[in-house]
């Protein structure tokens, strides 16, 4: 599983690429004897696993997530019968883009969140 997997430095390195991960708190509730929130997180860089790696650096890893998952965390999605990453785009947002792909621009795709 851990095949393709990023590390988040806090320090700058020759070929390391920043990145940039806002975030919030919707809501707490307790599960399984553990503390578990909603995120409303936004990217400012665009990585790939960014979301997965940086939430995991900062000792909040998403519940289900085999590849960056800590041994408590999977414990607990275990306990839960989550056998995937709890990881859901409800809002995309496209910036100006040029090209064939023109059309998006300023467009905002939405879901309804699934509590």
């Amino acid at each position: 599983e851990s095949a393709n997997q990023v590390t988040i430095i806090t320090e700058q390195k020759d070929n390391a690429v920043p990145i940039e991960t806002r975030y919030k708190r919707i809501s707490t509730i307790e599960k399984a004897g553990a503390i578990c929130s909603l995120l409303e997180v936004r990217l400012i860089t665009g990585r790939p696993h960014q979301i997965r790696a940086h939430l995991s650096s900062i000792g909040h890893p998403i519940l289900g997530d085999r590849k960056y998952g800590n041994k408590k965390s999977l414990e607990i999605s275990k306990a839960l019968n989550i056998p995937y990453q709890i990881l859901c785009a409800y809002s995309v947002i496209f910036p100006e883009l040029k090209g064939p792909f023109s059309y998006l621009s300023g467009k905002n795709f939405t879901i309804t969140i699934p509590l």
